[in-house]
């Protein structure tokens, strides 16, 4: 007989147990939150992991771990090669194709970046999914662990303290208004680049100074640090001339990015392409994000 389990208020009669397919260490974390809130889990791709909740039962394939689960969790990316399931802890390949072709029409796959890759192999169209990367509660949360550990980066290569440095940010959404926050209460000098006048206004009533993307190619420059948040290129020749060598570039943006990288090589420029931060500061705080997010779909389900 199925124990009922609760999530906030919520009896989850649906989805008693998961499956984990492939996945990181913010997988292992996501399956102890999930463990901790009562749900059965087995898991495959996880040989090589350690830490693993000692509820969870270990599979040798997935097959087997998706026999009797009621929800599929897939990784975020589900891949990074478009032929494997991205599992680091697997000892040997899981194929794509052959992984979710084993998944039951009656069972609910949620999966972190389902792209038309994922969705076009024979099969998925059978199949219910939610892509939780697309959540807005996931982007919000994630840009807390993206942003410290943007902060970190600079902090590490800069050489001086944050305090007084002179920051420029571009862009100002989620990531970017994080950013400044953490940068205004170290005391930094900040500057953000921004096109909307709402953001602008917004800036002015939070007593941080913007310029706008004109003003950056117009000659605004002496900036110690860039935060870029922007992913398509807004720094070209022009602007990267009034940075200098000095600069320490930090490109968060997804690819392509806000800088042209062969220009900042020529200028002088090392530009840090810091991509997919939270998995890589705080596994622990983003598979929380993702145990979460999963279980509010399930709840809106």
């Amino acid at each position: 007989m199925k124990k009922n389990i609760f999530y906030g208020g919520f009896c989850m009669l649906k989805y008693q147990s998961f499956a984990v397919i492939g996945g990181d260490q913010r997988q292992i974390s996501m399956m102890r939150s999930l463990a901790g809130k009562g749900f059965l889990l087995t898991a495959a791709g996880f040989e090589g992991a350690q830490l693993i909740p000692d509820s969870v039962r270990l599979c040798h394939s997935a097959a087997d771990a998706m026999e009797t689960a009621d929800g599929i969790i897939l990784p975020l990316p589900v891949t990074r090669d478009n032929k494997t399931i991205a599992a680091p802890f697997a000892k040997t390949p899981m194929p794509l194709a052959e992984t979710i072709q084993m998944i039951r029409s009656d069972q609910v796959v949620f999966g972190g970046m389902l792209t038309e890759t994922v969705r076009s192999v024979k099969g998925f169209e059978r199949l219910t999914s939610y892509d939780y990367f697309e959540r807005e509660e996931l982007a919000v949360r994630n840009a807390i662990p993206t942003a410290e550990g943007a902060i970190a980066i600079a902090m590490q290569h800069l050489g001086i303290t944050l305090n007084s440095a002179r920051c420029l940010i571009t862009g100002y959404g989620r990531i970017g208004k994080l950013v400044a926050k953490l940068l205004t209460g170290f005391g930094s000098d900040v500057t953000v680049c921004v096109r909307s006048k709402s953001d602008e206004a917004w800036l002015q009533t939070a007593g941080i100074r913007c310029i706008s993307y004109e003003d950056l190619s117009s000659g605004e420059g002496g900036f110690d640090v860039v935060f870029n948040t922007v992913p398509t290129a807004v720094f070209h020749k022009r602007e990267l001339q009034t940075l200098g060598p000095q600069t320490v570039f930090i490109d968060l943006a997804s690819n392509p990015g806000g800088v042209d990288c062969e220009e900042a090589q020529q200028a002088g420029i090392s530009v840090i392409r810091a991509l997919s931060l939270p998995a890589k500061v705080a596994p622990v705080t983003a598979g929380e994000i993702i145990s979460d997010t999963i279980l509010n779909i399930v709840k809106e389900g």
